[in-house]
């Protein structure tokens, strides 16, 4: 039986999930259910990639997207190169977590949703008044939690 990995911050909209068996497929959703969202698939060694989109699109009906990992992060912007294997050209989205939305696309811009939970941590401990200075914002989640 296949099953979805735990969502990675509070909002079910952003998943991090894993088919389980021998050829697993590990992904990340970035966008919401309302907007759409892109699937950021890491393809299991000698699987298809087609395939791994389709498997990964007929579990999210609201993918639009599926894109896999063409490379480690590289770049000043710390931008990862993918390839389009399903759906889409236009992979710009509206993600949402913790009650605020961040438009981006994920070709562009440096954003991970694994890091949610460490956002609202971080925002949890600015007081009032504080000045806070984030660097390497990406597309500015830190700035938007405070």
């Amino acid at each position: 039986m296949d099953s979805v990995g735990a969502p990675s911050t509070p909002n079910a909209d952003s998943k991090r999930g894993e088919k389980e068996g021998p050829e697993r497929i590990a992904y990340d959703l970035i966008g919401s259910r309302e907007t759409g969202a892109v699937a950021i698939v890491e393809v299991p060694e000698g699987m298809d990639p087609a395939e791994a989109a389709r498997e990964v699109s007929s579990r999210h009906r609201h993918v639009k997207s599926v894109l896999i990992k063409r490379g480690p992060r590289e770049g000043e912007e710390r931008l990862r190169r993918y390839e389009l294997v399903w759906g889409d050209e236009n992979t710009e989205v509206v993600h949402k977590e913790h009650g605020y939305r961040l438009r981006l696309d994920p070709r562009r811009v440096y954003f991970s949703p694994r890091e949610a939970t460490d956002r609202m941590e971080v925002a949890s401990m600015v007081g009032p008044g504080e000045r806070v200075l984030v660097m390497f914002a990406g597309v500015g989640p830190y700035a938007v939690a405070i």
